[in-house]
């Protein structure tokens, strides 16, 4: 149960992280959608932190976004700061 808790977690920062880059870039998730060929509702449960995402589908929306796949993760010290 515990190792739940953390992958959801995991899940929730993910998604805050994805979150973040779309509006920062001016996307809504239907643009999203689009560039991606995800759906919207799907787009939206990840950003939710209610489904995960496979490693090609994580980079398939890091090129969507303009970014790399390791922009979604926090560094350790960057999870601890202020």
């Amino acid at each position: 149960m515990e190792s739940a808790v953390k992958d959801g977690g995991r899940l929730d920062a993910l998604g805050t992280a994805i979150r973040k880059l779309r509006h920062e870039r001016g996307l809504s998730l239907r643009d999203l959608s689009r560039l991606t060929g995800f759906s919207i509702s799907f787009l939206s449960l990840v950003e939710r932190g209610r489904s995960g995402l496979a490693l090609t589908s994580l980079h398939t929306l890091a090129e969507a976004l303009g970014t790399e796949v390791g922009s979604f993760f926090p560094t350790e010290r960057a999870m601890h700061e202020p």
